[in-house]
């Protein structure tokens, strides 16, 4: 399938196509459908079908400006182009407009090179030669201009730009900029905003304004041809022509040195569609192979006159014509020629007729990468600033060349949240803060005058917890600066195995401390370590699954339509990252419910109500962002800050009310909770893990007559009971508040039958605190 414009050189391609099909027994029927429609029309023809995923064609030959349109819908024909094919283009046009990371999407089959018409008469009228940079080109311009106006040839035309109001002039403004880079090995046009971009079109203006008019600058290729057969015009920007024409001279393209060149790539790629079964491509693979033959790129160059992206298809010298001569000669006198030699006889040939070194030296840049799924509204934007500089009459806008450069590279620049900038600073500066206080909060807790207040957890287990957080507030951190797609994919990391590291220890810990006794707590009691790990090598299993199909970068481009700066995102489009992403959020799901039943059943336990209490907090701070996170995520955003926020700062808040709530929080309670509750808490505790699991706590001194006595009276339940899993959590609640106030009784009677003893019995009191204890412990004061 093709566009109506080259007709008839496919035509007799396909003609030659079929004839050498017949002969080589490979009776493939091949059919080609032509369209009238204009660029933009039969690029969202070709759009649609493969959306729909058409097999109504095998081949496309689409516009070169489309490629990446269409780059994650082709074939990469690397696949089915044989090897020989492959390394025949591999380089030069084929190298810098049909690859895309790596994958070759398109090879030209009709190419346009930039290059620049000469004047041969007037040149050698002046005596002149022919420029090879731009600091020559304008004093050529300059002398000649003069010359001819002074001999009243008013007709004269200096420069003919070839900047129409098509996809020409984004070629033009791109070989210009490339022809001022610093290196002749630079292979990557300098940026729009540089000093080299800035000198390139500040020149082009000057020639427009000088020695030219803006109706000469914006004539189409058509129309230029029409003014060089004048004989009137001394240079002119133009692609090659498949024209015949000795009175017609190409030169390259000047440079800012005579090192350097430019030329930008147009015409035609042929693409094959993807999702074609491997029968169709086995057959596809034979017309292409034929097609990128050299017998076929000759014939166009020989007949058609058209360029070649063909690998060294240029390249000859003397010696090879010499030795071609007497090969040929030699041939026809035994009337015996071989293909090979016909073929170097016919490079021979067409490189008397074109100037194979000019093309073979052509210097092409490597396109840049356009987001745009639509090419046409890049282009009608971009010719929107390009005519407001070049062409505007209304000098009251006063626009220069760095607002255009500036305002042309925000159409495809993006944007990100610099660390420099204030959302950047605050965030920096918010997780800064929390490092230190992670730290030093950690140095604290193993200290054994603050360890007290950490008995809920072990050190191991709260170092634990304390990682995770780390892992969640890392997430902000990486969606600072550019986003791509291993920053998404180390987002969900980050936050997926942050959350469960976090969590499991305080989870399994309540599950511990369940009031009733029963098997499933002791069974986690025994092996904490042991589910800590599953809990953490299940998301590790939804993070591998995940990485098969990772998220993808969105780019949200903002600026042709709201004029606002663009940006990317992290974006969830495959199937099984949607699948895994749904899994992921269901289990965490249950981890909340799961700590709101057993929080609801541990509410009023006394010995550990201030970790409930903290607990819960966290929990409805956690809820509230995830429901933030939730609702703006399908919301579009047109400012990259906004977007960060509503993305970043319901993580934050996540991470930060953890951290803070639960473990910073104990250092707070040092000011509030009394010693008994202290005693409390740990007698608890150590009674219901029964093992003595932390090992930097010395046993708290209980009386024999006292609390630990109180706490063999554990909930007990019956295994067998009918009773229902609801009505059993609401007695647990219930029970547990009645329960603990025995235990508060209790010790609060057996503490002052002790005091009373002591204070009857001065001697015993006395020897008493004069034996050494090993089981007292001093409480620490807060100061």
């Amino acid at each position: 399938m093709t566009n109506f414009t080259y007709k008839g050189l496919i035509d007799n391609v396909i003609n030659k196509y079929k004839e050498y099909s017949s002969e080589h027994n490979e009776n493939l029927n091949v059919n080609v459908e032509y369209y009238e429609d204009d660029e933009v029309e039969y690029g969202v023809k070709i759009e649609k079908l493969l959306d729909e995923k058409s097999t109504e064609y095998d081949l496309y030959f689409y516009n070169i400006h489309h490629i990446y349109r269409f780059s994650n819908k082709l074939l990469n024909l690397k696949k089915i182009m044989s090897i020989f094919s492959v390394e025949n283009f591999s380089e030069g046009a084929t190298l810098k407009s049909g690859f895309i990371d790596d994958k070759l999407v398109g090879v030209p089959f009709i190419c346009h090179y930039g290059v620049m018409y000469y004047n041969k008469d007037l040149l050698s009228k002046y005596e002149l030669p022919v420029p090879t940079t731009w600091e020559e080109l304008v004093k050529t311009i300059d002398h000649i201009y003069n010359g001819e106006i002074s001999e009243n040839n008013n007709d004269i035309i200096a420069y003919l730009g070839n900047i129409p109001d098509s996809y020409t002039a984004i070629n033009t403004i791109q070989e210009m900029i490339y022809s001022y880079r610093d290196d002749v090995n630079n292979e990557y046009m300098p940026d729009y905003r540089s000093e080299n971009a800035i000198e390139a079109i500040s020149l082009l203006k000057n020639i427009l304004v000088k020695y030219s008019s803006p109706e000469n600058f914006k004539l189409s290729q058509v129309e230029i041809l029409e003014k060089i057969k004048t004989g009137n015009v001394l240079f002119a920007r133009i692609f090659n022509v498949p024209l015949n024409d000795p009175d017609l001279h190409f030169t390259l393209i000047p440079g800012k040195n005579d090192t350097i060149s430019s030329s930008s790539i147009g015409g035609y790629h042929i693409g094959v569609p993807s999702y074609l079964d491997e029968d169709r491509q086995k057959k596809i693979s034979l017309i292409l192979d034929y097609l990128l033959s050299e017998e076929i790129q000759s014939y166009l160059i020989n007949e058609e006159n058209m360029y070649s992206a063909y690998n060294g298809i240029y390249k000859t010298d003397n010696t090879d014509q010499e030795t071609t001569s007497q090969t040929s000669q030699s041939n026809k006198r035994d009337e015996i020629n071989s293909p090979d030699e016909i073929l170097e006889k016919e490079k021979v040939e067409f490189c008397n007729k074109i100037d194979c070194n000019m093309i073979s030296n052509i210097q092409f840049y490597n396109i840049p990468y356009n987001y745009y799924e639509n090419y046409d509204d890049y282009v009608n934007a971009f010719l929107e600033i390009v005519n407001d500089y070049f062409f505007n009459p209304d000098d009251s806008k006063n626009i220069t060349v760095e607002e255009t450069l500036a305002k042309i590279d925000d159409l495809t620049r993006n944007y990100d949240v610099e660390i420099t900038s204030s959302v950047g600073s605050v965030t920096i500066i918010i997780l800064g803060v929390t490092g230190v206080i992670m730290f030093a909060s950690y140095l604290l807790m193993n200290d054994r005058k603050y360890s007290i207040y950490f008995m809920f957890l072990n050190n191991t287990y709260w170092t634990i917890f304390i990682f995770g957080s780390i892992l969640i507030l890392s997430y902000a951190f990486v969606s600072l600066g550019e986003i791509d797609q291993e920053k998404c994919n180390l987002r969900f990391l980050v936050l997926s195995l942050g959350v469960p590291i976090s969590f499991s220890p305080l989870l399994l810990r309540l599950i511990v401390l369940y009031p009733e006794t029963n098997k499933i707590s002791e069974h986690v009691n025994r092996n904490f370590s042991n589910y800590l790990c599953c809990h953490v090598l299940f998301e590790l299993v939804l993070c591998t699954v995940y990485l098969l199909a990772p998220f993808d970068v969105t780019n949200h481009l903002l600026n042709i339509s709201d004029g606002v700066k663009n940006f990317r995102s992290c974006e969830c489009k495959n199937a099984l990252t949607k699948g895994v992403l749904v899994v992921d959020i269901l289990e965490k799901g249950l981890e909340i419910f799961i700590f709101a039943v057993l929080i609801f059943a541990e509410w009023n336990i006394k010995a550990t109500k201030s970790d409930i209490y903290s607990i819960t907090i966290a929990i409805i701070f956690d809820i509230i962002a995830f429901t933030i996170f939730a609702v703006f995520y399908f919301m579009d955003f047109n400012n990259r800050y906004i977007y960060f926020i509503v993305k970043v700062g319901p993580v934050l808040l996540f991470g930060l009310s953890n951290f803070f709530l639960i473990y910073v929080w104990k250092f707070v309670i040092m000011f509030t909770s009394e010693k008994e509750d202290m005693v409390d808490k740990e007698a608890y505790i150590q009674k219901k893990t029964n093992i003595d699991t932390y090992k930097n706590i010395t046993r708290m001194s209980l009386s024999k007559t006292g609390r630990t006595e109180s706490f063999d009276n554990n909930i007990e339940v019956d295994e067998n009971s009918n009773e229902s899993f609801i009505n059993r959590i609401i007695k647990c609640h219930y029970e547990t508040k009645e329960f603990e106030g025995s235990i508060t009784s209790s010790g609060s009677r057996k503490n002052n039958q002790s005091t009373q003893s002591k204070s009857g019995n001065g001697n015993n009191a006395t020897n008493t605190n004069t034996l050494p204890d090993r089981n007292v412990r001093n409480f620490p004061s807060p100061n």
